[in-house]
């Protein structure tokens, strides 16, 4: 829609008067004149009434950056204008006002009107920005408003008002058996429940985000609630009273008020919604490390491109949030791990002594330079290098009992490791037999079958899974 600017408004007669008299009535002219006379003109007091207030805004702002930037009125003229839009403006800033201070009443505001008003606060918050920020003398005398201030003044004074005054639905009095403290109590919270409903489910749709408008409404509600318990506590309460004073703080208040679970979804939904975001979770991660994991395998055979495709990762990411690549490093310090205890188990057997001995230093070197590399990238996962110690030691260890103590602290920490998994490791060793093998299996089998049974708490250290992605 149109809008005319208020001192313009007199001149609008003559005008299509003019027109109408110096304009041919050809049917073209006919048809544009038609179609301006159909196009609505709103005046300000016009978009006030019908609750537009975004659009009163704009208006007002518009005729003051006109009268005060580009003028050449006269100063009589000027003086008029200045206190015609001032007028508007007051009025402007009232209605709006008027409409935050009935906003928690459903029904009597839209979310539309609520919308506009907001809108409306916004801009002249912007405007007042503006004024600021220009060096000229001649500035609007109502610049730089007081409406941001007034409108916080507003939402203290309605919180205020609806607690000394609850309007939430009570229960019946059989229901409540208590003195006129308990129903007060009672009535409060229930009004700080139901405000609270409203504020999630209307008002914070009707306000940007930037101005956190429901930790604005809660922090009034919680200071306005503590205030008036304060002051009840201060007179002399019997112990019935007393008791309900205490248990209504801290058990029915944070439960039932402040943390309820009545606004979140069945736990089916929240376990469908969680299972989602954790396959996008995973899906990224695939995304961005399925190239270096392709590289990898190109180059397996050339010992010095790993470290150079591990860095060339690293340059991709250094963009990412710190805590995105440490997440990231992290799971692709893990990967090459398990693959490289893949490649051990599917090697060459270890036909003696010696040869077992060599590996176990090679293992460990590796382990401490995997290490290095990934935590200088930004893993966080510092057991992995003890987990390919622990296999080297498997694969240095002869006495059959120190191969089982060995195994059974083994079963211990990494609960996710199996018989086939230990055995495919005791295979590499052409020198330990059939018979051995089958013995640290029952070893791990009763280390595993007892910590099943008997733990109780869950520590950083027995979630950490790792054999669980290694296939055998």
């Amino acid at each position: 829609p149109l809008s005319l600017p208020l001192f313009l408004t007199p001149c609008l007669s003559l005008s299509l008067s003019l027109t109408l008299s110096y304009l041919p009535l050809t049917s073209l002219s006919l048809s544009l004149l038609l179609s301006f006379s159909s196009s609505p003109l709103y005046t300000f007091k016009d978009h006030l009434e019908q609750q537009r207030f975004s659009e009163a805004s704009q208006l007002l702002i518009d005729e003051e950056n006109e009268l005060f930037l580009q003028t050449n009125e006269s100063v009589q003229l000027l003086n008029s204008a200045t206190d015609e839009l001032q007028n508007s403006h007051q009025k402007l800033e009232e209605a709006i006002l008027k409409t935050i201070r009935l906003s928690l009443n459903r029904g009597e505001v839209s979310p539309e009107v609520l919308r506009s008003a907001v809108t409306a606060m916004c801009k002249e918050t912007d405007q007042d920005l503006f004024w600021i920020q220009q060096r000229q003398d001649e500035k609007p005398k109502w610049r730089p408003s007081s409406l941001q201030n007034e409108h916080d003044k507003v939402l203290n004074f309605l919180v205020d008002e609806r607690m000394d005054n609850p309007t939430a639905p009570c229960c019946s009095p059989e229901t409540v058996q208590g003195s006129s403290i308990q129903t007060d109590v009672w009535g409060m919270g229930r009004q700080v429940k139901q405000d609270l409903e409203t504020v999630v489910e209307v008002i914070r749709t009707c306000y940007p985000k930037n101005m956190d408008i429901c930790n604005i409404y809660a922090k009034l509600f919680h200071n306005a609630l503590g205030t008036r318990l304060q002051k009840i506590a201060e007179f002399g309460l019997d112990d019935k009273d007393c008791t309900f004073i205490l248990r209504w703080v801290n058990e029915f208040y944070p439960q039932n008020v402040l943390v309820g679970k009545s606004f979140l979804f069945p736990d089916e939904v929240r376990a469908q919604c969680l299972s989602i975001l954790k396959e996008m979770h995973e899906s990224a991660q695939s995304y961005l490390l399925t190239p270096v994991h392709a590289q990898l395998k190109s180059r397996q055979h050339k010992r010095s491109s790993l470290g150079h495709n591990i860095t060339f990762c690293e340059f991709k990411c250094d963009k990412f949030a710190l805590g995105c690549v440490q997440e990231l490093m992290g799971r692709f310090h893990l990967e090459v791990s398990v693959e490289y205890v893949k490649r051990l188990i599917r090697g060459e057997k270890l036909k003696d002594t010696k040869k077992q001995q060599e590996v176990h230093n090679s293992i460990q070197r590796d382990a401490g330079q995997l290490h290095q590399l990934f935590c200088k990238m930004g893993s966080q996962e510092e057991w992995l290098k003890d987990v390919l110690i622990r296999i080297a030691e498997l694969l240095k260890l002869q006495d059959l009992v120190a191969v089982q103590m060995h195994v059974a602290t083994m079963g211990t920490s990494y609960p996710d490791i199996s018989e086939k998994h230990v055995s495919a490791i005791l295979k590499l060793k052409s020198n330990f037999t059939k018979t051995n093998r089958q013995t640290v299996k029952e070893t791990l089998r009763d280390i595993l079958n007892e910590s099943a049974t008997t733990t109780t708490t869950t520590t950083a250290e027995n979630t950490q899974i790792f054999f669980s992605l290694l296939p055998v």
